[in-house]
């Protein structure tokens, strides 16, 4: 996912609403200063549309005096699949 494209967006934008609560939960508390970042990994909604897993970090910030996140995202989705072929691989 190109960080431009995301710069200034909310998340609901392009994480699937069964993934948004967490995200917002893990921005929450960064701005409360319960944590210093955030590390999780959520799917993503790509421009084309495609889905996509990302290993996320999140950090709090500041920007000429607003707070903002700043993130870091690697795409995992090549993992997640081969994760998921192992899994059905077991059973």
């Amino acid at each position: 996912v190109d960080g431009a494209a995301l710069r200034g967006r909310r998340a609901s934008e392009f994480v699937p609403p069964d993934d948004v609560r967490r995200v917002r939960a893990a921005a929450e508390e960064l701005h409360r200063g319960r944590r210093s970042q955030a590390v999780l990994e959520t799917r993503v909604r790509q421009p084309d549309g495609r889905m996509a897993w990302v290993h996320l970090t999140l950090a709090h910030a500041d920007a000429d005096g607003r707070p903002c996140l700043i993130g870091l995202a690697e795409d995992v989705t090549e993992r997640k699949r081969l994760e998921a072929e192992l899994v059905h691989q077991a059973w």
